[in-house]
């Protein structure tokens, strides 16, 4: 009898436990997918915001500061994937290719912008970073139906 009850308290706190953790990790996501894509879109506020050569290097700053967001919020997206099951751990690593990608087209903006001035690699960056937006927001939508 004592058996049972033991087993059964155990199999309840497993269940409570994991549930915390599900929970955890839902909030952990989405929150890390939000400050991705606040961080994209900064970097493009940004850039849009360039009509001087000597704006040029504010837009370096910010956008360095935002590539290091994203690669902040990386290491949570990627931690929270080997913790996820199921169609959640895909959604999560669809998300963490995605936030690579973003920080690549931020890397790009940067040396298209302030480096190189070459309009049309910017123009590429640029709708590069818009598509990742794009993505991340679905992730985030798939994310809360799963």
């Amino acid at each position: 009898m004592l058996v049972l009850v033991l087993a059964t308290l155990a199999a309840v706190g497993y269940l409570y436990l994991a549930r915390g953790a599900s929970t955890a990790n839902a909030t952990g996501f989405l929150g890390a997918n939000q400050q991705s894509v606040k961080a994209a879109g900064t970097v493009i506020t940004a850039a849009d915001r360039v009509q001087r050569f000597a704006e040029l290097h504010s837009f370096d700053v910010v956008a360095f500061a935002q590539q290091h967001v994203l690669s902040q919020q990386l290491a949570k997206l990627r931690s929270i994937e080997t913790g996820a099951s199921g169609r959640q751990q895909q959604i999560a690593g669809e998300t963490v290719t995605t936030v690579k990608q973003a920080i690549d087209a931020v890397g790009q903006y940067r040396k298209a912008v302030s480096l190189t001035y070459r309009l049309a690699d910017a123009d590429t960056a640029h709708q590069n970073l818009t598509n990742a937006v794009a993505s991340l927001q679905q992730q985030a939508q798939a994310w809360q139906h799963s």
